[in-house]
């Protein structure tokens, strides 16, 4: 685990150890964490605007949980650096032992154990307690995964709680500062456009950028109300979104407790809108290129006049806009042929 400022040795140490512990939980038995819902979905894209709906039905959570009977070995404690960055790592072995809800309850003590209540509460519809054990999670961890926090706003909302949540969030982020907790501080608040600020501001958050992702398309903000002159560029976000949501970088990413619910984060309806739109820019693109191209080699002789003409012609064209030269003569280098 990445090491925060200023941190208290024996705090992180443990704190270090009790995740490997976890973390060597879950290769023993495997976590098992669902997210199951029924959505009704319809989609129209055409003139530069994205309709899309979405009718969200019901969420069930399930959390695969065990306890750490002993150890085998004294847990081994490594300091390092990677990527100009420091770093502590624990390695542990021990004899472990699958635990039912039941069993759990008895006498919760980890943070996983709280977590495993929190959803069990959930699905029983019993929404109070597993608040309460949502936040001695919280207590208990500075683990930042997504669906806990997800999971803990949406329960404070139909509660009508927020402001208490929004308060949760702000002392959580006035003591970390990290970008998850502003993150989830906007969710609060329900400032969803703001999201799209953070990612901007922090893009070497994963998180940030889904959920800048999912907002744009719930919004429409992508390509809803938007002048002529900035159509290029938002058809070049949802390009570069496209290829976001199918790059090892978000399907490799550590904000959430089970890749099952990484991968499943964007709906169909999600991914096939900022496709589209993606593919509406590539089409657009290649066409006119090949236009272009073709119209110069019957006035100009040599690549480099071609490549000016076209490069001049395309400076006029509303599609590239928002393209620098040096992006534009990419363009036709690659659709150039002699």
């Amino acid at each position: 685990m990445e090491l925060p400022q200023n941190f208290d040795k024996n705090k992180i140490e443990k704190e270090c150890i009790q995740n490997a512990k976890l973390e060597a939980i879950e290769k023993a038995f495997g976590s098992v964490l669902t997210q199951k819902n029924t959505n009704s979905l319809s989609n129209t894209i055409g003139n530069g605007e994205v309709k899309t709906q979405q009718m969200f039905s019901s969420n069930s959570f399930s959390y695969l949980s065990g306890k750490w009977i002993s150890d085998i070995n004294p847990p081994v404690i490594e300091y390092f650096n990677y990527k100009k960055t420091e770093w502590i790592s624990a390695k542990v072995s021990g004899y472990v032992k699958q635990l039912s809800i039941d069993e759990i309850s008895k006498n919760p003590s980890t943070p996983n154990d709280f977590l495993a209540l929190a959803f069990s509460s959930k699905n029983l519809g019993n929404d109070r307690k597993s608040i309460e054990y949502l936040e001695k999670y919280f207590e208990l961890t500075t683990d930042n995964f997504f669906e806990p926090h997800q999971i803990y706003i949406d329960l404070m909302d139909s509660e009508d709680r927020l402001e208490e949540a929004v308060k949760f969030y702000e002392n959580k982020y006035d003591k970390d500062s990290s970008v998850f907790s502003l993150l989830m501080l906007t969710l609060a608040k329900k400032d969803e456009l703001s999201l799209i600020d953070i990612s901007n501001k922090y893009p070497t958050s994963a998180l940030g950028k889904i959920l800048m992702i999912k907002t744009s398309i719930k919004n429409n903000v992508i390509m809803k109300n938007i002048s002529m002159e900035n159509y290029c560029e938002r058809l070049e976000i949802a390009e570069n979104l496209n290829e976001f949501i199918n790059s090892k970088y978000y399907k490799n990413t550590k904000d959430f407790l089970s890749q099952n619910t990484a991968k499943n984060i964007f709906n169909d309806i999600e991914k096939i809108t900022l496709m589209n739109l993606s593919n509406l820019r590539n089409d657009y693109i290649k066409d006119k290129m090949v236009e272009l191209i073709n119209k110069s080699k019957t006035i100009y002789n040599t690549k480099d006049d071609i490549v000016n003409d076209v490069v001049k012609n395309l400076n006029d064209d509303f599609m590239f806009k928002c393209s620098n030269k040096e992006t534009l003569i990419k363009f036709i280098n690659k659709y150039y042929k002699e």
